[in-house]
């Protein structure tokens, strides 16, 4: 499950289910899956009820795609993404999508790059065919890169400056060895500053091609006319082959790993992560998505009770974890005063050691269980959330078991709780920010 955590701003998308070649019903809609002849799939939703429509892509390329010589690549290639073609400028493109109505972004995450624009349903061929060009014509023009270049290195700079994003970033840094999982999707000073045209032609060439690449579109649609418009607006987009990159397995923690790191801030951060499941151990993410609500989801959550309201040690503490391709982290992190560190720390082991031992009430698996239903429906009640929820999950692995994920979900109970809390929280990684000594008051 992706979620919202408290400190990370991991965007919450649930499952959805759907079949290749096949239309399903799922949430009172029909879903429609299939793979063109060139290796591209294709996933059509209509959504009749306002006059609106999401065109997306999804490539399956991210951090996990990248190895120390290109880190980052992936995110500054989204930034390219929408620079210009041989038919249109960055200028013309951002003006055409505009005049059109419609807006458009893009994201890059560990497992993924997401493109889309969200437009008035009578302009979804405009939509399609400004993203299709891009995706298969995107020149990479010197210039372009350089400029873009700047933004990046900027964005990096304000996210090596915000405590919270070091905090998420070093987690995975200190909690991977060889897994891609452990560098920064942003990048490195380094890699960024010397990426040029050749480096992104040759990843394009490697990884956006028809059998990596999933094309979604929701809304008020005619599913015939899409997919008829979609072969013809793709027929030229084509491979002769795609392999897979190999991904070293991730070694077992084998001990506990603290770390302190002082930074230009008045207030003390800190996480304690464990290694979690991936999207393959998907009985184990029915339970952990039920306990990490329990445990700091909501104001009611077990964390935010014992500490936050109850103690007061913290401004704020929550639990995330964000299911991946491969085995991710389960994180609780907590910003409070700096004196009051230790003792949370303690507490939050307290706790994690109570849930292990089944220490908690009926009370608090049915809190967590409404919440996290609640929060699926919220999720998946527009175009695009319904988008990223499908696309997400197409590409990691595929969202075949959503259709019956709310079901599992109603059956996690105390023991499959407490199983996979004693399962996964063992080893972990500590990481607190504090404040400089000369930044103390």
């Amino acid at each position: 499950m992706k979620k919202i955590a408290s400190f990370f701003l991991f965007f919450l998308v649930f499952i959805v289910f759907l079949s290749a070649g096949t239309s399903l019903t799922f949430a009172a809609s029909s879903i429609y899956k299939d793979t063109l002849d060139n290796g591209l799939t294709v996933i059509v939703q209509e959504v009749h009820s306002s006059p609106l429509v999401s065109v997306n892509i999804f490539v399956r390329a991210g951090g996990f795609t990248e190895d120390s010589k290109i880190s980052g690549i992936s995110h500054f290639y989204e930034h390219l993404f929408f620079r210009g073609t041989g038919q249109r400028t960055g200028a013309q493109m951002k003006s055409e999508i505009e005049s059109l109505g419609g807006q458009t972004n893009a994201e890059t995450t560990k497992d993924m790059t997401h493109f889309y624009i969200n437009i008035p349903s009578k302009y979804w061929r405009e939509a399609v065919e400004i993203l299709a060009d891009s995706l298969k014509n995107n020149n990479f023009e010197a210039d372009e890169v350089d400029q873009e270049r700047k933004v990046v290195l900027d964005e990096m700079r304000l996210t090596e400056e915000s405590p919270s994003s070091y905090l998420a970033n070093k987690l995975f840094t200190l909690a991977y060895q060889v897994h891609p999982y452990k560098m920064s999707v942003i990048g490195t000073m380094e890699t960024v500053g010397r990426l040029n045209r050749d480096d992104f032609i040759a990843y394009k060439k490697r990884f956006y091609v028809p059998q990596n690449t999933i094309v979604l579109i929701i809304g008020d649609v005619k599913r015939e006319n899409v997919l008829s418009y979609l072969k013809k607006q793709f027929a030229d987009y084509k491979s002769d082959s795609f392999t897979p990159p190999e991904i070293p397995e991730e070694p077992p923690l084998t001990g506990n790993i603290e770390k302190v790191v002082e930074k230009r801030t008045k207030n003390a951060m800190f996480a304690v992560a464990y290694r979690a499941p991936g999207i393959k151990d998907r009985e184990d993410i029915y339970a952990l998505d039920v306990l990490t609500f329990m445990m700091g989801e909501g104001s009611g959550a077990i964390l935010n009770r014992e500490i936050e309201d109850k103690e007061g040690l913290v401004w704020s503490i929550g639990a995330d974890f964000q299911t991946m391709k491969y085995p991710g982290l389960f994180m609780i992190t907590a910003n409070l005063p700096p004196e009051n560190v230790d003792k949370a720390k303690t507490e939050v082991f307290k706790i994690i050691n109570d849930v292990k031992a089944g220490k908690f009430s009926d009370t608090d698996i049915l809190r967590a269980k409404n919440f996290l239903i609640n929060t699926y429906e919220f999720g998946n009640e527009t175009n695009a959330g319904k988008a990223s929820t499908y696309g997400f999950y197409e590409t990691v692995d595929s969202v075949d078991f959503a259709n019956t994920y709310l079901d599992n979900i109603s059956r996690v109970n105390r023991k499959r709780i407490t199983e996979v809390a004693n399962k996964y929280f063992t080893n972990y990684v500590y990481l607190l920010i504090k404040p400089r000594s000369e930044d103390k008051e």
